[in-house]
């Protein structure tokens, strides 16, 4: 369990000192909540380390974003109860890409992609299966969503590797 707090998308109770006018701080203990190592999937867990690294990528260093912690904790949550991960990835990029203002609002999409992506404003991450996109669907997403990405960040996301090798 030790090592567990170390793993991307890991819910973590910390305890950490600081000393004034030092970049560094100092960790007295970490202890897992939960952890997506827990997760029964070896997708499941690609798709922490692919949802860690773009909140790694988006927030701002030494900032703390509210929405982005709940968005991470809310992703972790639904890939332990079992949700669909490649819906749930594609939740996961809609949302990011919203909270952080670049999601166009006149997307060239298919009317099934449209209807899934309103519906992601509907549903808990957990209940994105509910929304019944097929894997055109999220193939079609993903390729837009990978764009906008990509775009923004002016290159391509690390934790992309990460799925592509799965």
């Amino acid at each position: 369990a030790r090592w567990a707090s170390t793993e991307p998308l890991t819910e973590v109770r910390i305890s950490y000192f600081e000393k004034e006018r030092r970049e560094l701080v100092g960790l007295n203990y970490a202890e897992p909540v939960r952890s997506p190592l827990s997760a029964a999937s070896p997708e499941a867990l690609g798709y922490s380390h692919y949802f860690a690294g773009l909140i790694d990528e988006w927030a701002a260093e030494a900032d703390v974003d509210e929405r982005l912690y709940r968005l991470g904790t809310s992703a972790l949550e639904a890939l332990l109860s079992g949700a669909p991960v490649e819906a749930l990835g594609r939740y996961f990029e809609c949302w990011l890409l919203r909270l952080q203002g670049v999601y166009p609002p006149d997307l060239p999409l298919s009317s099934d992609a449209a209807t899934f992506l309103d519906g992601v404003r509907r549903v808990a991450p957990r209940d994105v299966e509910s929304l019944g996109a097929t894997s055109r669907v999220l193939r079609e997403i993903e390729l837009i969503h990978r764009k906008l990405i990509a775009m923004h960040l002016e290159r391509e996301p690390r934790s992309v590797r990460v799925l592509n090798e799965l």
